[in-house]
């Protein structure tokens, strides 16, 4: 009789929104009671539903793990940061036409490096210093093969990046108007003037060549080894943020199936049915 009690007192107080007390209610409940299927059932339905409106707590914990994977995402970006400096013993085989706008290239890999450390060691980065500093960095890339190669592999590691962050992933128009910033913000830099134009169409198709590097047989393949560890690094960052979600999600699958191993057999069935 008093399983059956709290029970209604737990659906009581979840009708009025007090979800941290029918869950403790319908918890005693079960522990009196560990047969009463209506009970069960509840309980199950209490841990595993997610509610409209979730309690200021909860989504201070949310904020935390979120914060701490925000944290995981920069410390892991900076293995495909640091790459790039693996690749300048190449630049002993390349002939360099212009300087100026290699030194941009690593003044901006090592800013975006510099602000990962942040992230990862002291505070959370201002997310508009963020997404500056790798529009910067992805105008500039652009200084190394021109717009058409390599540079869109990087677009996209910042975008995947971008989109694990809450503030953006909640608003998706504003990771469209970042990915068109950081398509278009290179080749308006050289219609006006402010950069050296990078690429040509021509009778062959569009010639990407960037601007630092003579165009010469001799820098063929240092440039192909140094695209293919780019493309190395970022992938491996992906795999990282996709293997971070997959894991999470996992747990939250396997957590779910334990919770309804509280139910009695034939409710869990009917549960698991449902």
């Amino acid at each position: 009789m008093l399983a059956a009690k709290l029970v209604v007192d737990g659906r009581a107080a979840l009708d009025r929104g007090e979800r941290a007390d029918a869950v403790r209610l319908v918890g005693r409940a079960l522990a009196l009671d560990p047969n009463n299927a209506e009970a069960a059932g509840l309980v199950v339905s209490l841990v595993t539903t997610v509610p409209d409106k979730v309690p200021a707590e909860v989504e201070q914990v949310i904020a935390s793990h979120e914060e701490s994977a925000m944290r995981a995402r920069s410390r892991r970006a900076l293995l495909p940061m640091l790459g790039f400096y693996f690749l300048t013993p190449f630049l002993s085989l390349l002939v360099v036409a212009n300087w100026l706008p290699l030194v941009g290239v690593y003044a901006a890999i090592t800013l975006l490096t510099v602000l990962a450390v942040i992230n990862w060691r002291v505070r959370r980065v201002p997310i508009v210093l963020w997404l500056l500093g790798n529009l910067v960095a992805c105008a500039v890339f652009t200084r190394l093969t021109g717009p058409y190669v390599l540079t869109p592999v990087l677009i996209c590691s910042i975008l995947m990046s971008a989109s694990a962050q809450p503030w953006l992933n909640d608003r998706p128009w504003l990771l469209v108007i970042i990915a068109a910033i950081a398509v278009a913000l290179p080749f308006a830099l050289e219609e006006v003037g402010w950069f050296a134009r990078s690429w040509a169409m021509t009778a062959q198709g569009v010639v990407s060549s960037g601007t630092i590097f003579l165009r010469d047989k001799a820098n063929a393949w240092p440039l192909f080894w140094s695209n293919l560890l780019i493309v190395v690094l970022v992938s491996h960052y992906a795999r990282g943020i996709s293997r971070d979600r997959r894991i999470a999600q996992r747990a939250l699958i396997i957590q779910t199936w334990q919770l309804r191993h509280l139910l009695p057999k034939q409710a869990s069935e009917r549960t698991m049915a449902g």
